[in-house]
């Protein structure tokens, strides 16, 4: 899976910030906040949303075959961590 084509789908939903292709060595990685990436897998596997938790920990979200439920995992979580003191930049997100 690349990485580009999905964060060019999600922009219109999400600010977007670095984007980095997957390699044999690591996933690809669509930052969206501080606290929010979405990991991209370079097999043929599906993208997962990844939270920071308030102790500076990751936790990884299930995987998502489809983009509807992709963007509302994405969604449920900058809701979380708004909670936690992370600011969205994008006020559509507020």
């Amino acid at each position: 899976m690349h990485a580009k084509p999905l964060a060019t789908r999600l922009k219109s939903e999400f600010p977007i910030g670095s984007v980095t292709e997957p390699s044999p060595l690591q996933p690809g990685k669509i930052v969206i906040s501080d606290a929010v990436h979405v990991r991209v897998p370079l097999d043929n596997s599906f993208p997962c949303v990844v939270t920071r938790q308030s102790d500076g920990s990751f936790v990884a979200l299930d995987s998502k075959s489809s983009f509807p439920a992709l963007v509302k995992d994405i969604k449920d979580a900058l809701r979380s961590a708004s909670k936690f003191g992370e600011k969205s930049k994008d006020s559509r997100l507020r």
